[in-house]
């Protein structure tokens, strides 16, 4: 299931910022999966190719479909744009590709220090949560807040509408 929340922010009357926020299909291999694998009669069916190749199939395609029809309304959008949420893919995947089109930025990559992971557990570290922006607005920092409540971690940006001095 694809959820894309829509705002616009106003700061004055003539600045606004279109706000978006995703959370995009999982993979859908969740605890249950998990615990399963630690069963002699269930590890080799939830581990065989054939399993494990359909969940990735279904998500994939889930979110290439999500990402296409958000990048629709994004065509649509003239004003300072940030795409933020649960991407559940990586940087450089089809879904983020064409979201991102050529006009919109990772702030990752253009602000972030190391690998960035968002999402952490003991089998696996990625970066599955991304902020995008248009290049009306300027990237001022970027981090990730590590927190003990939720397996995914926020990624914290912040932006000002014009390059003006801080401070």
């Amino acid at each position: 299931m694809e959820l894309f929340l829509f705002f616009l922010l106003a700061f004055g009357l003539n600045e606004c910022v279109h706000l978006i926020d995703c959370y995009m299909m999982t993979n859908n291999y969740n605890r249950v999966h998990y615990d399963l694998i630690g069963h002699p009669k269930w590890k080799k069916l939830i581990l065989s190719p054939f399993m494990v190749f359909s969940y990735l199939r279904f998500g994939y395609k889930a979110r290439a479909l999500g990402a296409q029809v958000l990048r629709q309304a994004i065509e649509a959008v003239s004003r300072p744009l940030i795409i933020v949420g649960d991407f559940n893919d990586l940087s450089g995947s089809y879904s983020l590709r064409t979201i991102q089109g050529r006009n919109l930025q990772n702030v990752w990559w253009k602000g972030g220090i190391g690998y960035g992971f968002t999402f952490c557990t003991q089998k696996m570290r990625l970066r599955l949560d991304h902020v995008l922006f248009s290049s009306q607005l300027v990237l001022r920092n970027v981090r990730i807040l590590r927190v003990g409540f939720s397996d995914h971690s926020p990624l914290v940006a912040e932006f000002s509408l014009h390059d003006a001095k801080i401070g």
